[in-house]
C-alpha cells in the first residue's frame, strides 16, 4: 500500500436528526467533527409547470417532433407510397403515434406480401396457377380468393 492512499482524505456523509445530509471528514477526532452542508442542498428544486402546453400535458409537445428518425422516415414513405403499400387507410395520421410499428409492418408484412402477390400473379398468367393439397386432393387457388387476402391484410 503506497503513503499516497492513506495521505488522502475520506469522507462520509451522515445525517442529522432533520434528515440533512453533510460531509464529514473522517481522519478528525469524533469529537472534535464539525458538519458541513452538501452544495446540493441549497439547490431550489425545478419550476414545474402544470399548464396545458408543458412537455407533460401537451398531446404535441415541441419534444415530439424534434430529432425523431422514425417519424420522419415513416412520413416520407406515407407520402410517397400508395396506401396499399403503407397500410395507412383512412385518418391522415395514421402510424404516427407509432412510426417504428408502422415502418416494420411496412418493411416486415406488407412488402413481401405484395411480393408474393406478385410473383402469384406472373406464374398464375403464365399458366402455373398456386395448387394447394390439404390432403383431399388439390386445390386451384383462384384469383379472386388471393386478392381478397391481400386487400384484407
Amino acid at each position: 500500500v503506497s503513503d499516497r492512499s492513506h495521505s488522502a482524505e475520506r469522507r462520509t456523509f451522515c445525517r442529522t436528526q432533520t434528515n440533512t445530509r453533510y460531509m464529514v471528514d473522517e481522519k478528525q477526532n469524533p469529537d472534535e467533527q464539525q458538519p458541513q452542508p452538501l452544495d446540493m442542498d441549497d439547490l431550489t428544486p425545478p419550476p414545474i409547470n402544470l399548464s396545458r402546453s408543458s412537455i407533460l400535458f401537451d398531446p404535441d409537445p415541441s419534444t415530439k417532433k424534434n430529432k425523431n428518425i422514425a417519424l420522419d422516415l415513416w412520413k416520407e414513405c406515407k407520402s410517397n407510397f400508395p396506401k396499399i403499400v403503407t397500410g395507412a387507410w383512412g385518418e391522415e395520421d395514421a402510424g404516427d403515434d407509432n412510426p417504428v410499428g408502422a415502418l416494420y409492418n411496412l418493411v416486415f408484412v406488407r412488402l413481401p406480401v405484395l411480393f408474393g402477390f406478385g410473383f402469384y400473379l406472373k406464374n398464375n398468367f403464365a399458366g402455373r396457377p398456386l395448387i394447394i393439397d390439404f390432403g383431399t386432393g388439390e386445390l386451384v387457388i383462384d384469383i379472386f380468393i388471393a386478392s381478397l387476402v391481400v386487400f384484407f391484410l
